[in-house]
């Protein structure tokens, strides 16, 4: 019975290890600058597919939100909560950042037109059904 256990919590673990690992290149990397303590260097590289000129004012206000997370102190790592294939080359891929004060939700959108991954989209909240997927969470502020 004992080594059911071990076999599955074996076979949970290494699910996990593969969803992190195999995280388009450009999100992990940001990931890694996020946990660094170095939001500027994640969310320009992010952005740095987005060159329209309507993308300036969307990259401005992304970077902006460092200031705002710094708030929170320090990121102790991240958990991948969902990976959904929109297709072949479209993925949203969402996390919970493990802040010191309060987790953030993250959503970045990963764009394969070619051979490379890139972000097209970022969003963040401190509400998990603001980014989630309404079937993943139930609402955090329901009305009355």
């Amino acid at each position: 019975m004992r080594a059911r256990a071990l076999i599955v919590a074996g076979l949970i673990a290494g699910r996990s290890l593969v969803a992190q690992d195999s995280l388009p290149a450009p999100v992990a990397a940001g990931l890694t600058a996020l946990k660094a303590g170095r939001c500027n260097d994640a969310f320009k590289m992010w952005s740095e597919a987005w060159t329209a000129a309507e993308d300036v004012g969307k990259q401005q206000q992304l970077l902006a939100g460092c200031a705002l997370l710094d708030r929170f102190g320090q990121m102790f790592g991240y958990e991948v909560i969902k990976t959904v294939n929109v297709g072949v080359s479209i993925q949203r891929l969402y996390f919970v950042l493990k802040y010191q004060a309060q987790p953030i939700y993250l959503m970045v959108v990963a764009y394969r037109p070619d051979q490379e991954w890139r972000v097209i989209g970022v969003n963040w909240h401190t509400f998990g059904d603001q980014i989630l997927p309404a079937d993943l969470v139930p609402n955090e502020r329901p009305k009355p």
